[in-house]
């Protein structure tokens, strides 16, 4: 595609073998089309090749898989469930511990509104949407989760007021996050963040096509985390990022070890504040320079 920071689906809608041309169904990408970017197919029989893909024949409804493994040996797991397998709203107090759930299309667990629901020590896999959701309420926590095999984000977070700068209070921490962003490639990733007072804190988040951790709203605490390994199918982004919003204040970013990052075109940044986004609430006070490659420089 146009852009290494845009990805988009687009269904084939004429191909002409003799003159290699392919038309799709809508005239451009997200962004348009460039010569010499990188694309790839989707569900073409001809690139069934390497064990761990399938083909899916839409006319006779069938599915054609290589298996990692002999068929004997293994579990084979297919889900037409697309709906959250775990929906809560307005709950409180409510304690979720030691769960295992995994093969859905859909998201794992959604809490809308409520307080004090506590997510711990579940493992999360093959998910075929955002691991989990917190969307508004107060005081939710997420702690010692493996989430790994998602379709989009691992845990993302809605909450607080802005105009009041009233706290969601969220805590994410001591959890490990990985291999998400499965089918959305980019601006997924390991916590999505549009919370005024969450804390997201002593989590491992690791190899993934596009972000660690994307964070919008104001007065959020990022501390202790470990990233790496991101970024590796994207440009002009970081393991931690944010941008376009003034007003996203009294954020506090402390402590974070950020290594081995991708990045392609652009390259990637370990934290990058992008596009009219400067927040002179970080701890040492450091101005910050606006460069001509969307870059800051502290």
């Amino acid at each position: 595609w146009a852009y290494d920071w845009a990805n988009s689906y687009e269904r084939v809608a004429t191909f002409d073998h003799d003159h290699h041309l392919l038309t799709t169904d809508l005239p451009h990408g997200l962004y348009g089309f460039r010569t010499g970017q990188r694309f790839y197919f989707l569900n073409v029989l001809e690139e069934l090749d390497t064990p761990g893909e399938y083909w899916v024949d839409t006319k006779r409804g069938l599915a054609y898989y290589w298996p990692l493994t002999a068929l004997g040996d293994g579990e084979l797991l297919g889900s037409l469930l697309e709906s959250p397998m775990i929906t809560m709203t307005q709950v409180a107090h409510l304690q979720l511990s030691g769960l295992t759930m995994e093969a859905t299309r859909g998201d794992g667990i959604v809490v809308s509104e409520g307080d004090a629901v506590e997510i711990l020590g579940c493992t999360l896999r093959s998910i075929g949407g955002n691991g989990v959701t917190l969307n508004e309420g107060m005081n939710h926590r997420i702690a010692d989760c493996d989430m790994t095999q998602l379709g989009d984000n691992a845990i993302s977070l809605v909450g607080g007021c802005r105009t009041t700068l009233t706290p969601c209070n969220f805590t994410v921490h001591n959890n490990h996050l990985w291999q998400f962003g499965r089918w959305s490639r980019t601006y997924v990733c390991g916590v999505l963040m549009r919370t005024v007072g969450a804390r997201i804190t002593n989590n491992l988040i690791h190899d993934a096509p596009h972000t660690g951790i994307l964070y919008q709203g104001n007065e959020n605490l990022i501390a202790g985390n470990e990233l790496h390994s991101l970024t590796l199918e994207t440009g002009d982004c970081g393991s931690i990022y944010t941008g376009r919003d003034y007003t996203a204040r009294g954020n506090l970013l402390r402590g974070n070890y950020i290594h081995h990052s991708g990045g392609l075109g652009m390259g990637s940044m370990g934290i990058y504040w992008d596009e009219t986004f400067i927040d002179f609430s970080t701890p040492d006070k450091s101005f910050i320079k606006y460069s001509a490659a969307n870059k800051y420089l502290i």
